[in-house]
């Protein structure tokens, strides 16, 4: 999908696996797109008319949400906890840790030697992650509801919280990490991007969701937008909210205002847009069984 001109997105590039699965998760880091499926794939996206899978790992695990920071992909396998895999050689990536968690593990974001999970009902998971061979719970913070997505920004969490809200918690200490701010309203919210003192959310009853969080311990709602059909992910660069919204594709958004919003344009991609991931000049959808779509964003 080109973006040249947000208000008239195309289509540039896309890849599909041979036997197309449902898409879980997605990431960009460098020239490569992963992209989790239940098993992990690897494509090249150096050109981008021309996405080529260059590795893959499939094992009897279900890899859901994903992270990749240096040679590893971190990835919130759900009733497997979390997984690590090296993938310093793209061509064969390889698993070589994982961490039980006390419930479901929906999401995962790795910040220096340590992985931050969202637990479904166990709230949020601090995992040491330095020797990825071998990772380590060394602190947690449970709260009522279910924690299904989080981001970070420097050393707080933000949890999107189900139907209890948003919940931030204060990590400047990994092992015992404490939770500073609650907001709550009526919805459910899943998942989160942040952009220095405003929280974008994703809401599966209301939308968009824009909260202020210069005081953490009092965040403050700003807004809340209905949208084309119901978000599954979001993401920001530089003025620009990417919204996955599920069978209406993407969400293109001015957030100049971070009050108010302006849809720029819209993507209807070939299935049901559940990911969102942004990097330099191209964001990629995840597009369930529609395999990996990339937009051109300069």
């Amino acid at each position: 999908i080109d973006v040249s001109d947000p208000t008239a997105p195309l289509e540039v590039g896309c890849f599909t696996t041979p036997f197309p699965n449902s898409i879980k998760g997605i990431d960009v880091s460098g020239e490569f797109a992963y992209f989790t499926d239940g098993g992990l794939h690897i494509v090249n996206i150096t050109d981008p008319t021309s996405p080529v899978e260059v590795g893959s790992c499939q094992i009897s695990v279900n890899f859901g949400a994903i992270d990749v920071s240096g040679n590893y992909a971190y990835t919130a396998a759900g009733s497997d906890g979390l997984w690590i895999l090296d993938v310093s050689n793209p061509a064969d990536p390889d698993t070589v840790g994982s961490v039980n968690t006390p419930d479901l593990a929906l999401d995962v974001e790795v910040s220096g030697s340590y992985a931050f999970v969202a637990a479904q009902d166990s709230g949020l998971r601090v995992i040491d992650v330095s020797i990825p061979g071998s990772p380590v719970e060394i602190g947690d913070c449970d709260f009522p509801g279910i924690s299904v997505g989080l981001t970070i920004w420097d050393t707080n969490v933000y949890l999107a919280n189900g139907g209890l809200g948003l919940r931030i918690v204060d990590v400047q200490t990994p092992s015992t990490p404490i939770e500073i701010g609650y907001y709550n309203a009526s919805g459910y919210m899943i998942k989160l991007a942040s952009a220095g003192n405003i929280v974008y959310i994703a809401d599966w009853d209301v939308g968009l969701r824009v909260v202020d969080v210069s005081n953490v311990n009092v965040p403050v709602e700003l807004g809340s937008y209905e949208l084309v059909d119901t978000p599954y992910d979001l993401a920001v660069l530089d003025n620009s909210l990417f919204i996955a919204e599920n069978a209406a594709g993407l969400g293109i958004y001015d957030i100049t205002e971070p009050t108010t919003p302006v849809a720029l344009g819209y993507c209807d991609t070939p299935d049901y847009a559940t990911g969102v991931a942004v990097s330099d000049s191209y964001a990629y959808i995840a597009d369930w069984e529609g395999g990996l779509r990339i937009i051109d964003i300069t």
